[in-house]
């Protein structure tokens, strides 16, 4: 008569040993020579997503991230381009189209898309900007533009 006792216990005996040498393939031991830091490479954590980021999307970009426009107008009574400390600052004289939004001088403009260009586009009904239209281009993350832009009175 055969005995079923080995039969029974074949099946656990192959299951172990594939348990055991999947564990000795695996094993960290003796691979010293693949570890990233030898290829240059920098591992970097795993930003685990919760709950709320699959319900409401992640988090937006922070400020410093994207580039910031401020623009100035101001009379250029001398023609040289530049702001003198005699010529006055003109606020709400002049408006700016940057991306199909409106903006009135003084600006303040955050958010700009970092390896983007944008068009910046003044005219005011007083006061003519004396620099033409501009293209800027945001570089870099954090990048911050200043435009002072030069202004002259319109004459009537």
């Amino acid at each position: 008569m055969i005995s079923t006792h080995r039969f029974r216990t074949l099946p656990t005996t192959l299951f172990m040993t594939s348990l055991l040498l999947l564990s000795t393939v695996s094993s960290p031991f003796g691979q010293e020579a693949n570890k990233p830091e030898e290829f240059g490479l920098k591992e970097r954590p795993v930003r685990k997503e919760t709950v709320l980021d699959l319900i409401f999307g992640s988090a937006p970009a922070m400020a410093t991230e994207r580039g910031i426009l401020t623009i100035d107008a101001f009379e250029d009574l001398n023609a040289n381009g530049q702001k003198d400390e005699t010529e006055p600052e003109l606020r709400n004289e002049i408006i700016c189209n940057i991306d199909k939004i409106e903006y009135s001088v003084p600006a303040f403009i955050p958010g700009l898309d970092y390896n983007n260009r944008y068009e910046v586009r003044c005219s005011g009904e007083r006061y003519y900007p004396t620099m033409p239209d501009k293209e800027i281009l945001i570089e870099h993350r954090g990048h911050v533009i200043e435009i002072e832009l030069p202004c002259r009175k319109t004459i009537r």
